[in-house]
């Protein structure tokens, strides 16, 4: 349809009212940019990542706090960097696997400064092939406007930019993986691998390869991730130190997330921006979350052996049962709120729904699109309404519900 009329038109599939409200989402997420603009100094999340990768080029362990400050004051110092910001903990704690730091060892060749112009500078390269892979891999005949206007709604894809979240680069290579498995599954499998530098943003893709059988492929990808982790220990000069330091990272960073004693409790960064049910269970139920990550493992191989069962019987579409999975493994496994961009599967799926069926889901995504946080904060509410601060499991839980008893099958398109 036309919206516009006149010298500019915008064609696009939304209602005229609907491409307005993402419009003007799009334009309060942008402004984030001009207000709270990236710069060298910013912690979180490109720096640790390139600084550990440095050390591990140089021998030394990437998962101790010391090394993580004392190579940052190096840079600083070698680069001229004027830095108000010390790595401390907890950003100061690394915990992206060892294969993942050798996968991104190339950024090793250039300084601080040139990397990080380069790495900022592809994320909107990478945002753009996302969605050409969404738009290719739905086979749908869309406007690639309304993808770009869809994605730039949804809160989280302008906030990870800021702080150069590498999921850009992992869902990059996870759909260039999908696109080819079919022809090319040593190649896929070689992209899945290195995709999986990010774990959990990767399972999603690993399942749908088992569910579907491509076993060349998943033998590629597997390869790839221990050859990559074979090179990380070759580089390490105390291998096995270094394995049980990651190991203690991520063991005391999942503890912290949902300490009672931390001050901020339970309202902290990750527990209100978190997608994993945990967060909201912990808030429901205090101390809950030290019963519920085996049950929630549990429930995600039980959701898996469920979803494979129904697909042997009769074939999902690819879109819906990738997108099943996605919602299943955003909500049991750890990621913040920028991985949903995996749900932007959803927008393609929509159009085997009924016009009622779409505004049912738009109603009830809207937490993915509205800062409910900073609304929150603003308007300080009261303790009451502090379980609106998880609203983002409460939605991946009526999501999945609502993909489980509304299936898409092959045969339907």
């Amino acid at each position: 349809m036309t919206l516009l009329s006149g010298k500019f038109p915008v064609k696009t599939a939304f209602p005229a009212w609907l491409w307005f409200l993402l419009l003007g989402f799009s334009l309060l997420h942008t402004t984030r940019i001009v207000l709270n603009p990236p710069g060298p100094d910013r912690i979180i999340d490109f720096r640790p990542v390139y600084l550990a990768q440095r050390l591990l080029v140089q021998g030394k362990d990437p998962y101790l706090e010391r090394n993580i400050q004392q190579e940052w004051q190096k840079v600083v110092e070698q680069e001229g960097i004027a830095s108000a910001y010390v790595p401390v903990w907890p950003l100061s704690h690394v915990i992206y696997p060892p294969w993942a730091l050798s996968m991104l060892s190339w950024l090793s060749l250039f300084s601080y400064t040139v990397a990080y112009v380069l790495w900022y500078s592809s994320l909107p390269f990478l945002l753009s092939f996302i969605l050409f892979a969404i738009a290719r891999f739905s086979k749908l005949e869309m406007q690639y406007a309304d993808l770009l206007l869809l994605s730039l709604a949804f809160k989280g894809t302008v906030a990870s930019m800021l702080v150069g979240q590498p999921t850009f680069l992992s869902l990059a290579l996870a759909f260039s993986a999908l696109l080819a498995v079919n022809r090319r599954p040593f190649i896929s499998g070689l992209l899945l691998g290195l995709a999986a530098f990010k774990v959990t943003v990767a399972l999603p893709f690993v399942l749908f390869f088992i569910i579907n059988k491509k076993f060349k492929a998943l033998v590629a990808a597997g390869s790839t991730g221990a050859i990559l982790l074979l090179i990380s220990l070759v580089l390490s000069s105390e291998p096995i130190t270094m394995l049980e330091n990651y190991a203690a990272n991520v063991s005391f960073m999942v503890d912290s997330f949902y300490d009672p004693h931390r001050p901020e409790y339970p309202l902290n960064y990750v527990m209100i921006t978190t997608t994993e049910i945990t967060a909201l269970l912990e808030f429901l139920w205090r101390g809950s979350s030290d019963a519920v990550g085996p049950v929630k493992n549990m429930l995600l191989a039980l959701l898996f052996g469920f979803i494979w069962w129904r697909h042997q019987k009769r074939k999902f579409n690819d879109v819906y049962l990738l997108l099943l999975l996605s919602a299943g493994v955003l909500l049991t496994t750890y990621h913040l709120f920028y991985d949903a961009l995996l749900l932007l599967l959803l927008f393609p799926l929509s159009f085997q729904f009924t016009k009622r069926k779409r505004m049912l889901l738009l109603i009830l995504l809207l937490p993915l699109f509205l800062p409910v946080n900073g609304l929150l904060d603003r308007l300080n509410v009261s303790t009451q309404l502090h379980f609106l601060y998880f609203s983002l499991p409460v939605v991946l839980l009526f999501l999945l519900i609502w993909l489980l008893v509304h299936p898409v099958y092959a045969d339907q398109e």
